[in-house]
């Protein structure tokens, strides 16, 4: 298991802006190493995905794991059951995102933290491939058209989304290949391959 507390990605980031409480949720968990990590900060662990190979190895891990279709089921939660709930490189593949935000906002408690990261299609990278004729693809797996991306995000952008739901901006970082780039960077549009805020519900 890779050093996350100390790495530069997602996960890395979500890790230490989080704090500590009773109940966190991992949406859309993969892997489950979020989570595994996690269980140092709150007492209950909740992790969901669509995939039933990806909630058994949660659940293998000790992890309060469910099955769920973001796209047509809401969670099986009373309002405000969460302190804490993270949403990593998932929104792009569903299909409306403002609801799923709205569900995920009903389902934290006021004044929790939820943290959510997602490609930046402003990303230097996709200008020059549109800029040549080619569409700007924002992910590697090629097992899936598009990688089954099916919307695509900027800076402000998500930030509209976010607080239109209900939530206030407390902290954004934009991640590339070898590091992380603050908020008040001038060239974080350019230079960020993924988009990262952290947020309070009001």
């Amino acid at each position: 298991m890779y050093d996350l507390p100390n790495h530069w990605g997602r996960e890395g980031i979500t890790y230490r802006w989080m704090g500590a409480g009773e109940r966190f949720l991992d949406v859309g968990a993969g892997s489950g190493v979020l989570c595994e990590f996690m269980k140092e900060k709150y007492k209950e662990v909740y992790g969901c995905d669509i995939s039933d190979e990806a909630v058994k190895n949660l659940k293998d891990k000790g992890i309060n794991a469910f099955k769920i279709d973001l796209n047509n089921e809401d969670f099986p939660f009373e309002d405000g059951y969460f302190d804490a709930v993270s949403h990593l490189g998932v929104i792009e593949h569903v299909i409306n995102p403002p609801m799923l935000v709205n569900k995920i906002h009903r389902i934290l408690r006021k004044g929790g933290v939820f943290i959510i990261s997602t490609p930046n299609i402003a990303y230097i990278k996709h200008r020059i491939r549109a800029i040549i004729g080619k569409s700007p693809s924002t992910s590697d797996d090629t097992t899936i058209y598009k990688g089954g991306h099916l919307h695509y995000f900027t800076f402000s952008e998500m930030r509209e989304l976010l607080e239109k739901a209900g939530f206030k901006v407390v902290g954004c970082k934009g991640t590339f290949s070898r590091g992380v780039l603050p908020e008040n960077f001038p060239l974080k549009n350019l230079l960020a391959a993924e988009i990262n805020f952290k947020l309070i519900k009001k």
